[in-house]
């Protein structure tokens, strides 16, 4: 859906060579979309990021702010570092040469990614009746888009009900967005949902 929102020209040209069958998922290459920044300018809200915040870090890669909210805190995410498997990476060295230079990548920003997801991240429960004005105030709000993607029935976290009601979840990003954002909560099923907040309605 992100990308999807985008207008960098970079992503125009990515989809005239899909429908053009020159790219595919098997040969896609994500570094042009990175390089071009193609999601710069955009303020994206992850309600309920989960252990692996990987839309986040993702969508950062590619330029945008984005902010998490979740009851697990933030120096709980996993990250991996790939000093944590010397034997591996030293292996990578001469196996996989593209894929070492990405894990040395990953090694030289490990402490700035745990520093953002620290300064980035509002560690709450969606269920605490502050909720928003916590979410406000740590973020500014006037997001372009807001996700949802591990909020589902009888979440538990340390023993503790997170379940937050779907219908209510609507009623929430709707707070957090700017006139013309979107919320989009991706498929359990077929049940997807795009939400525009459109004040003129």
């Amino acid at each position: 859906m992100a990308l999807a929102m985008s207008n960098n020209p970079a992503m125009e040209d990515l989809l005239k060579k899909i429908k053009k069958g020159k790219v595919d998922w098997q040969n896609f290459n994500p570094e042009p979309l990175r390089e071009a920044n193609v999601l710069q300018g955009m303020k994206i809200l992850d309600l309920g990021c989960g252990w692996t915040p990987t839309f986040a870090r993702t969508a950062r890669r590619l330029g945008a702010d984005v902010y998490t909210v979740d009851v697990i805190p933030a120096d709980e995410f996993y990250l991996w570092n790939p000093l944590d498997d010397k034997e591996l990476l030293e292996e990578l060295k001469t196996s996989n040469p593209r894929k070492y230079n990405i894990e040395l990548q990953l090694i030289k920003e490990f402490d700035e990614t745990r520093k953002i997801e620290a300064e980035k991240h509002v560690e709450i429960n969606l269920r605490e009746p502050d909720a928003i004005a916590r979410i406000l105030q740590q973020t500014g709000g006037n997001f372009d888009l807001v996700t949802s993607a591990h909020i589902d029935s009888g979440s538990e976290y340390k023993g503790r009900d997170i379940t937050y009601p779907s219908y209510a979840l609507a009623n929430l990003a709707m707070r957090l967005l700017k006139n013309g954002g979107v919320f989009y909560q991706p498929p359990f099923g077929n049940d997807i949902k795009i939400k525009v907040n459109d004040e003129n309605k």
